[in-house]
């Protein structure tokens, strides 16, 4: 294989089809980001028309140079899989026939490692197994190293197999984008995903689409609230935290035109860099929290180039949560204030009912919505609540703040994410 010559005609210039995987009941979120994004690359081209495509968003006629970027400037996406191979199999020779066809050289040279996964439906070749081996047995003739890959989510190439029609797809990113690179130090044992917190915040958004002046986390956890508001509110492409994409172990590499977004994004990024016009407190009660928050500060902010200026001043407080009247943790100059809330239960706060628990949150967002209120200002957040019962508890004493809520239940995740604001 000429690799420039089919790279030339058969990536760069041609219509690619791109599957994009994203979180349970984040889809519409993706929908909206990736339009938004697609209007504004830097690498010129469109990403595509957006389409459904067996349960998973797809572009259609993108152009690769515009998919890359998207995948180092998505937030609320998994992952973006690009089509290498497509046809008809209904027995193995004809899937061998369409494994051997396709162009591993050009994105796998010999000696890689890649990760496979596969899932059939409807079709006359139904064995995962089969499907792995003859799959390995084919990138194993390219000189490729394979193995088999439990989830759908952790392959780099994937064959799925719907009504006898094949698809071979290659991971772009690698591993999960939601792994954005910043967070380099966790303490908590089922730690809040950045997708999760970056869709939350979107959502609150447009419940009060204001600009904030203060960010308040009376549970911060590792941060993941803070790093994935300050995305939000600052245009922070994820890119910019120098974690690895599989586009760049590509054979041919990332195109010359992912290098000329970077620089261009990052550059924007440092020439708004202004003296702080937003401030951040972390509570917690553990110490191990704040340690991990403080670390994942100084990772994040390292990543930016913000260590002689800051748009944001953070402070960190090791305190029970309800210690202080949450305005009494303001100061004075706070009027518009963000509260994104995913609270700890059970042994760590010492509460015997996650319901009392939220009851008591409740009480507390709406007493600093009132105040904020009075004096001109403004509150707007949300909560994370693992169930209906702590749902209900948290709504019973909302008011008059105005709520609205989203049910992700999908796949072993049950969250009711609720927005409030005043």
């Amino acid at each position: 294989m000429n690799l420039a010559r089919y790279v030339r005609r058969h990536v760069y210039g041609a219509p690619q089809a791109v599957t994009l995987d994203v979180g349970p009941g984040l889809a519409e979120t993706a929908r909206a980001e990736v339009a938004l994004l697609s209007s504004r690359l830097v690498s010129g081209p469109s990403a595509g028309a957006m389409a459904s495509r067996s349960g998973r968003l797809a572009l259609r006629r993108a152009d690769y140079r515009g998919v890359v970027e998207l995948a180092g400037r998505a937030t609320t996406v998994h992952d973006l899989r690009l089509e290498i191979a497509a046809g008809t199999a209904r027995n193995v020779e004809e899937l061998d026939a369409l494994l051997l066809r396709t162009p591993w050289p050009a994105f796998f040279a010999p000696g890689a490692a890649v990760e496979l996964a596969a899932e059939s439906h409807d079709s006359a070749l139904y064995h995962r197994g089969l499907i792995l081996e003859r799959a390995s047995l084919a990138l194993a003739a390219s000189g490729v190293r394979s193995e088999a890959s439990e989830g759908m989510d952790s392959g780099r190439v994937r064959l799925a197999i719907v009504r006898d029609r094949v698809s071979v797809d290659v991971s772009l990113a690698g591993a999960p984008l939601w792994k954005r690179g910043y967070r380099t130090a966790l303490q908590a044992s089922a730690p809040l995903r950045e997708d999760l917190a970056q869709a939350a915040l979107r959502w609150t958004r447009e419940l009060a689409p204001w600009e904030p002046d203060f960010l308040l986390l009376p549970f911060c956890g590792t941060g993941t609230f803070l790093f994935e508001g300050l995305i939000a509110l600052l245009d922070v492409p994820p890119l910019a935290f120098g974690r690895p994409y599989a586009f760049e172990r590509f054979a041919f590499g990332a195109p010359p035109s992912f290098a000329h977004a970077k620089r261009r994004l990052l550059g924007d990024l440092a020439a708004r860099v202004e003296p702080v016009r937003l401030g951040a407190l972390l509570v917690d009660g553990s110490l191990a929290s704040i340690e991990s928050a403080r670390a994942n500060w100084d990772s994040f902010r390292g990543a930016l180039g913000w260590s002689e200026g800051t748009p944001c001043g953070v402070r960190f407080l090791r305190s029970d949560a309800f210690a202080t009247a949450w305005r009494e943790l303001l100061p004075e100059s706070a009027r518009r204030v963000l509260l994104p809330l995913n609270p700890p239960y059970g042994r760590r706060l010492r509460v015997a009912s996650a319901r009392l628990l939220y009851e008591r949150i409740s009480g507390e967002c709406a007493r600093l919505g009132a105040s904020l209120a009075r004096s001109g200002g403004g509150l707007s957040g949300c909560i994370l609540c693992p169930d209906e019962a702590t749902w209900r508890a948290f709504l019973a004493r909302a008011r008059p703040l105005r709520t609205r809520t989203r049910h992700i239940g999908q796949g072993g995740l049950d969250v009711r994410v609720c927005n409030f604001s005043t």
